[in-house]
């Protein structure tokens, strides 16, 4: 039996390195699709040396010609089991730049809208014939999509429109039995943050979050990959087109209440 396998991009560490392990826990042969500087990281070293079933693929998605090369490499590596089956595509790639509403730049915005918005399009247009029905594409989205902070406009841009976009595949992909989902993390802290969050000289910081979130607590790396796992099984069969808010509540709290110091029923 062909094992069908995961694509995921901005596999190479953080987030997306957390749900290329919990897929390949799952059983599932992984394709990280990630910058080549990446491929050194430690998650992706890792993940490597303690999988066979995982292969890294350089892409830079960022640029408008990305899928000529990528396209070729997937398919070369898909076959060689005998048979092309993408079981899932993670849509989890993204530019953050530091700098608020005075300090972006058309080359930020372009390459953020260009990795997180044009690049999720494309690759999902480009696998889709491939994907056989009750395949799933992911699209790990941000709540930031919904709120606004300060910084970078363009991020907030790509996660609102990758929302979107979430919704328009799931239409035009729907007659092909491929569900497509988004994810809204919240405050996570990453495996590679936890020790600066934890530090001693950052309690006023951890203090304030836990002010901010209903349980006190922010969440993690796995919380997001379990969420992406359930998304991609025939638990969630009837999920599709959804955008699913993972932030512990954070973003339906009352902010006159956080003023107020209101904590709620502890």
């Amino acid at each position: 039996m062909v094992k069908p396998f995961a694509i995921i991009t901005g596999g190479a560490q953080g987030i997306g390195a957390s749900i290329a392990r919990r897929f390949l826990e799952g059983g599932l042969r992984v394709a990280i699709v990630d910058l080549e500087e990446q491929v050194e990281s430690e998650p992706c070293s890792a993940l490597m040396a303690e999988f066979a079933d995982v292969s890294y693929f350089a892409s830079d998605l960022s640029t408008s010609t990305f899928l000529d090369p990528l396209g070729v490499d997937l398919a070369s590596w898909a076959s060689q089991a005998g048979e092309l089956t993408i079981g899932t595509l993670v849509n989890n790639a993204a530019v953050r730049v530091r700098g608020g509403f005075r300090e972006e730049t058309i080359d930020s915005w372009d390459q953020t809208l260009s990795v997180g918005l044009r690049a999720a399009f494309f690759l999902s247009r480009a696998v889709a014939p491939m994907m056989l029905p009750g395949s799933t594409i992911v699209n790990v989205g941000s709540i930031a999509g919904r709120t606004v902070a300060d910084e970078s406009p363009s991020y907030h841009a790509s996660k609102a429109g990758l929302e979107h976009l979430t919704r328009y595949l799931a239409v035009n992909l729907g007659s092909r039995s491929i569900r497509v989902n988004c994810i809204l993390p919240g405050f996570i802290v990453q495996d590679r943050h936890k020790k600066r969050f934890q530090a001693e000289n950052n309690t006023e910081f951890r203090a304030t979050v836990a002010r901010c979130l209903p349980g006190g607590e922010p969440g993690d790396e796995t919380a997001i990959a379990q969420l992406a796992w359930f998304l991609s099984t025939r638990e969630a069969s009837f999920v599709s087109g959804a955008s699913i808010v993972l932030d512990g509540a954070g973003s339906v709290r009352d902010q006159f209440a956080l003023v107020l110091g209101q904590q709620g029923n502890r």
